[in-house]
């Protein structure tokens, strides 16, 4: 790999390490009512049970695939094997890092809502 090459190849390699703990846990939304042990019970048990939700994988696969073959394509324009092998491999991981931050932000949001949901169904007034 070339100097050039390997330079570029760095702020890939950096966004990923920064993206690899976007998941986070579910906010606490707004009560209408004054705070009581059975809110804080109900709370509880309804963020415990949004953080068993995972959203669906797919926009990670479909991000680093197409990523991948435009990575290949550039690179294969540039230096035929070697060029569309790099591309490849940074088009791929840059995909990878893309659709694992857009995995957690939808996951972070169905979350969220999971917990409004619940706390509504258990008869609280929701409205944030």
């Amino acid at each position: 790999m070339t100097k050039t090459k390997t330079i570029l190849a760095l702020p890939f390699f950096s966004a990923s390490l920064l993206f690899a703990g976007c998941a986070s846990l579910p906010t606490t939304p707004i009560i209408d009512a004054p705070p009581s042990a059975q809110l804080d019970a109900d709370m509880y048990d309804c963020q415990a049970y949004a953080n068993n939700y995972v959203a669906n994988q797919a926009p990670v696969n479909n991000a680093v695939i197409s990523s991948a073959l435009t990575g290949a394509a550039i690179g294969g324009i540039e230096d035929a094997w070697d060029g569309a092998i790099l591309g490849a491999a940074l088009g791929g991981l840059f995909g990878l890092v893309q659709g694992k931050a857009e995995h957690a932000n939808a996951t972070s949001y169905e979350r969220d809502h999971i917990v409004r949901r619940c706390l509504s169904g258990r008869g609280h007034r929701v409205i944030g």
